[in-house]
């Protein structure tokens, strides 16, 4: 999940997932270096650094990559259409999370959340989960 090696399909008529090669390692205008990987993950957004850092607390939590696979899949008039989730997470147990990381919970168009069901549906094979994490409290300023 880490963003490198070779590319893995699933088995299914509607979608396989593909783990990006070294194109991908210079992804995203910021990098987070979190303590559970002890090296740089690409975070495309504040809210994507904001769920980094809270997946970083999160003692379950072994391993986190940004942009980890890339899902394809045929639309029903043949066209190939592509997802990548913002970041995965790898737990203590073997389980693995894909999420995306919408700046507000409004932020999704018909595509967006077609793509999201596909991903949810894709994930179930090899034992993923799949979520629209909500975005975090704004903290108020001090008065």
């Amino acid at each position: 999940m880490g963003g490198r090696g070779p590319g893995c399909g699933l088995r299914g008529p509607a979608a396989r997932l593909r783990v990006p090669g070294d194109a991908w390692a210079a992804w995203g205008p910021g990098l987070w270096w979190p303590a559970t990987t002890g090296r740089h993950v690409a975070a495309g957004s504040n809210a994507m650094r904001i769920q980094l850092t809270a997946l970083d607390r999160n003692s379950r939590v072994v391993g986190m990559a940004g942009r980890p696979v890339r899902l394809l899949r045929h639309n029903r008039r043949g066209q190939v259409r592509s997802w990548v989730p913002q970041l995965s997470a790898r737990y203590t147990d073997g389980t693995a999370l894909l999420a995306d990381c919408p700046s507000h919970p409004d932020a999704s168009g018909e595509r967006t959340l077609h793509a999201a069901e596909t991903v949810t549906q894709a994930c179930a094979h090899p034992g993923w989960t799949c979520q629209r994490l909500t975005p975090l409290h704004d903290i108020p300023p001090p008065t």
